[in-house]
């Protein structure tokens, strides 16, 4: 494995930034999330900034008790008729509200009467596909790395289906989409295995391979969100990043010149008492 690369990330088959963030203000204020005109004061910690060791580790410490107070939810103009969303807590749109059989994504997506899906990436290899088309469907792919067999088989509260390999099979998209996330075959998977050890063995031997080495290394996971940043991310630099508060807070101006949107919402009381938001924001 070349690196760790990891990635989560919200796609909304809608152009309307403005439909979709009041879909969510009307979705959200039913669980008791109040939207916020703007970023409280004491939640601006500017951890890309470089610290003292010891001030790091506070503005760190500072940033997860905050977290569950407040709902971050940022919306970027897409491709290809889509719009990405940044959520803090990461994969928030992914988990049910109370009471509901479906997660979040779903219930967007029935208000928007639009599809939607939601992909993550986990150490290069693993990665798991939320499809939810306009009646409140879901499909389960993929594969995440959970110790346990049980958990495996889980995304949260719904099935992964087909455990081990993410691919469009729910949504109406384009193949060129479809292709785009598309995992290799084990027969791909076995030949590039193959040809790793072949290019290992000229190397040792003193011919020059860094190159192709490295292209083979990155894994599944990163080859298909690349892949996909490029049919639906619109090169958006905030595509790949994951939703840390430096990120938002921080470029909040540009993101809003680039005809994207930041939305705040102030938590409600049960919601700040869930151990897993702080679990899940860890990585």
């Amino acid at each position: 494995m070349a690196r760790e690369y990891w990635n989560y990330v919200d796609c909304i088959n809608s152009t309307s930034l403005s439909l979709i963030e009041d879909s969510l203000v009307k979705m959200l204020s039913k669980e008791g999330f109040n939207k916020l005109n703007s970023l409280p004061e004491e939640l601006s910690i500017n951890i890309t900034t470089t610290y003292s060791p010891k001030q790091y580790l506070e503005s760190i410490k500072k940033y997860f008790q905050l977290i569950k107070k407040v709902l971050v939810i940022a919306l970027f103009p897409g491709a290809s008729g889509w719009t990405v969303v940044k959520t803090i807590p990461k994969e928030f749109l992914c988990r049910r509200s109370n009471n509901s059989p479906k997660p979040r994504l779903s219930e967007l997506a029935v208000k928007l009467d639009c599809q939607a899906f939601h992909w993550s990436v986990y150490h290069d290899t693993f990665g798991i596909l939320l499809e939810a088309n306009q009646q409140g469907d879901i499909f389960v792919s993929g594969s995440h790395s959970a110790y346990n067999k049980l958990d495996r088989r889980l995304y949260y509260q719904e099935t992964i289906n087909y455990d081990e390999e993410w691919q469009f099979r729910l949504l109406d998209i384009p193949e060129s989409i479809k292709e785009a996330i598309k995992p290799e075959t084990k027969e791909e998977l076995e030949r590039s295995i193959a040809r790793l050890q072949e290019l290992q063995a000229l190397s040792d031997r003193g011919v020059n391979t860094f190159r192709e080495l490295m292209e083979l290394n990155f894994d599944s996971g990163t080859t298909a969100d690349t892949a996909l940043r490029r049919s639906i991310g619109n090169s958006s630099p905030y595509w790949k990043k994951g939703g840390n508060i430096g990120v938002l807070c921080m470029e909040e101006e540009k993101i809003i010149a680039g005809g994207g949107k930041i939305l705040y919402f102030k938590t409600p009381e049960y919601y700040q008492h869930i151990n897993a938001i702080s679990d899940i924001e860890g990585k």
